[in-house]
């Protein structure tokens, strides 16, 4: 997709925000040239990547058009880390599903946790189809 038209796509998509537009088309660009599925991208990254071009929000809210339909560039992955650093992998229906009862189980004690949003990290990775 040329550069143009990815302005034009993120614009649309974010309240017809062009300079955001031009932003977010910068980074789509910069993961593209990277060519790494295991690029771990968190809005902090985007923000030291686009040095200073957007705040921690406007982070968010590129990464989350990147991935989302018809770009799909990029996969949202979420983890849990609890109280002793242990990272365990966490499917996007299980975080669902913990919004709507307001709880989680820890996945390795299955103890029910109330204040999950505490240990559940969210981060973005390269689509598949995309790194090739």
């Amino acid at each position: 997709m040329e550069t143009k038209e990815l302005v034009e796509k993120f614009s649309h998509m974010l309240g017809d925000d062009r300079r955001l537009g031009e932003a977010c088309a910068r980074l789509a660009e910069i993961i593209s040239e990277k060519h790494d599925a295991f690029l771990y991208i968190t809005p902090g990254w985007a923000m030291e990547t686009m040095k200073g071009e957007v705040d921690h929000g406007q982070a968010f809210q590129c990464l989350w058009a990147l991935a989302a339909s018809p770009l799909n560039i990029l996969d949202v992955r979420y983890e849990f880390i609890d109280d002793e650093g242990n990272i365990e992998p966490l499917a996007a229906k299980d975080v669902a599903e913990a919004m709507k009862v307001h709880s989680l189980a820890h996945p390795i004690t299955g103890e029910l946790i109330y204040d999950y949003q505490d240990y559940v990290a969210i981060h973005f990775s390269p689509t598949k189809e995309k790194v090739q």
